[in-house]
């Protein structure tokens, strides 16, 4: 075997710095870990509390809207006209009872 040689090339230096570069550049890489563009729970997430918000505004509509139905159920005489349906019998509806009418 040749001893290595001390007069090497420009080239064979300049890749040898290249690969040490490299090779330091990955274990940094590698020592801190995946860079994050973007926070992945602010990207995937929308906003809960806004959700719940509306959520609970629609509830509350709704609620209110109830409320209108049974005061007038309840305050309101209400006139009821039948009116002959086709071939098929009406049948009876059947309510829970216990409530007024």
């Amino acid at each position: 075997m040749m001893p290595p040689s001390r007069n090497r090339s420009w080239g064979t230096r300049a890749l040898h710095w290249l690969v040490v570069a490299f090779v330091l550049a990955s274990c940094v890489k590698a020592w801190l870990g995946p860079v994050q563009v973007v926070e992945r729970a602010s990207a995937q997430i929308p906003d809960s509390g806004l959700q719940r918000r509306q959520q609970l505004e629609a509830t509350r509509e709704t609620n209110r809207l109830l409320q209108q139905v049974l005061t007038t159920l309840h305050q309101e005489t209400l006139t009821v006209r039948v009116v002959e349906g086709e071939a098929q019998p009406a049948q009876p509806v059947r309510g829970r009872g216990g409530g007024r009418r």
